[in-house]
């Protein structure tokens, strides 16, 4: 049976960017270690109190990743959008929206409609893993209609989706709405928090050893006993030197 510690990932399908892209909003449970490991983002540790009426207390330590990705249904294309690049994004896609509404770039020529004193490209770089984002006004045809519409490019000349209007402004919508961080705490609340003591360490700070938790197993990685443990010179927090030595 499946269990807290079993899932790594929770993916939710936003909406479709043209016929073949599809963006999501992801939240990872685990990271990998530098030696190949799995760490779950949920750790737990018992340390000596500074409190006069207890002994002991507990705390609770969370390290979750979250991005919205672009991607196609084969994987061919895949791009990440992470906090850091979202006013860059936000900006380009409120350009584009501005570029939509002008009525002055668009005309109907030959019963046909068409962009007119057509604006560049606009570009958006330095997004994880050395992807890109293009994006360029285009006259859609769809069933002998015509409407208008945005070709965006996807880290490559040859891959690219032409969305239509009210699909792109849906798009829009969700990158200048969607609080990342809060997101991602509602898909983590989802998931339920696992039981009390899940991935704990337990430290005596007068021995300078721990004890390992009872769900413990091979592949977590604990303090090493008889070594004690220094308050930092610098500002630090105590789960930073835990998690350093762990």
């Amino acid at each position: 049976m499946l269990n807290f510690e079993d899932y790594d990932m929770v993916s939710d399908l936003i909406d479709w960017l043209g016929h073949s892209i599809q963006y999501k909003f992801i939240v990872k449970l685990a990271s990998k270690e530098k030696d190949g490991t799995r760490s779950s983002f949920h750790r737990e540790y018992s340390y000596k109190s500074s409190y006069s009426d207890v002994d002991m207390v507990n705390s609770i330590k969370r390290s979750f990743d979250y991005y919205i990705t672009l991607e196609s249904l084969n994987k061919e294309t895949y791009i990440q959008i992470r906090p850091q690049n979202m006013i860059m994004i936000q900006n380009v896609l409120n350009q584009v929206y501005m570029w939509l509404m002008n009525d002055s770039l668009w005309a109907i020529k030959n019963k046909a409609l068409v962009v007119k004193g057509k604006p560049a490209p606009l570009v958006i770089s330095n997004l994880p893993m050395g992807k890109w984002i293009s994006f360029e006004l285009i006259s859609i045809e769809y069933n002998g209609q015509y409407d208008k519409g945005v070709r965006i490019g996807l880290s490559d000349e040859s891959q690219y989706t032409d969305v239509r209007i009210d699909q792109f402004m849906g798009f829009v919508y969700f990158m200048s709405s969607i609080n990342m961080y809060q997101a991602a705490l509602e898909i983590i609340n989802y998931v339920q928090r696992p039981a009390f003591g899940t991935n704990m360490v337990t430290f005596d700070n007068n021995q300078g050893t721990y004890n390992k938790p009872s769900n413990y197993n091979e592949g977590d990685a604990y303090a090493r006993g008889n070594r004690t443990i220094v308050p930092p010179t610098q500002q630090k927090s105590f789960f930073d030197k835990v998690k350093s030595i762990s």
